[in-house]
């Protein structure tokens, strides 16, 4: 456990009581191997990337649970009361970092994780272009379709230019695209 928590310290820094609830939570329940973590030499998937300018956002759950983060109860005795109201975590209550994010950056794309697919682009926060069926594919996954509608409910009624062929972050300005920690990107785009 130590060294889980030297890694977790290199991140940022946790008080010792902070360090003993959480040990609490994950001791009380047992495991599979290998269930949350990765493997040794597997890479962590990429949730979202950018730069100054453009924010890529490739998995918009993990975004959603930043917000979640929040909400939990670091006195909880144990995981039912972790979160005091679990109602409280719905997808669409939990878009506020989301928000944020869109705020702070000129141009957002929302894109498959798998992929690279391109299924939204906000502009200043408008929506300027939509891929249709790639929206569709995304809009299967609960957490995914509750917070777009929230953040950006006109992509679903006709809002933004429809793509006329699938656009991919991997075929984009490359200072859009430069280097990233993670991994995204490695399913074959459908010809």
């Amino acid at each position: 456990m130590e060294q889980f928590w030297e890694k977790v310290c290199t991140y940022g820094k946790l008080s010792e009581e902070t360090k003993l609830v959480w040990e609490g939570i994950v001791k009380q329940r047992v495991y599979e191997k290998n269930e949350f973590f990765l493997l040794e030499g597997q890479v962590p998937r990429t949730v979202a990337f950018g730069d100054n300018y453009t924010l890529n956002v490739l998995d918009i759950n993990r975004l959603l649970d930043i917000e979640r983060f929040g909400r939990v109860d670091v006195n909880a005795s144990g995981p039912e009361t972790l979160y005091p109201d679990r109602a409280l975590l719905a997808p669409e209550l939990n878009v506020g970092f989301l928000k944020r994010s869109i705020g702070a950056f000129r141009e957002v794309n929302f894109a498959s994780q798998a992929t690279g697919r391109i299924y939204a682009r906000l502009r200043s926060g408008v929506p300027v272009l939509v891929d249709r069926e790639a929206l569709q594919q995304a809009g299967e996954d609960p957490g995914t379709y509750a917070a777009l509608r929230v953040i950006a409910p006109g992509i679903f009624h006709g809002e933004g230019r429809a793509v006329e062929r699938p656009q991919y972050l991997q075929g984009s300005d490359s200072s859009v695209t430069g280097p990233t920690l993670g991994e995204w990107g490695r399913e074959p785009a459908a010809s």
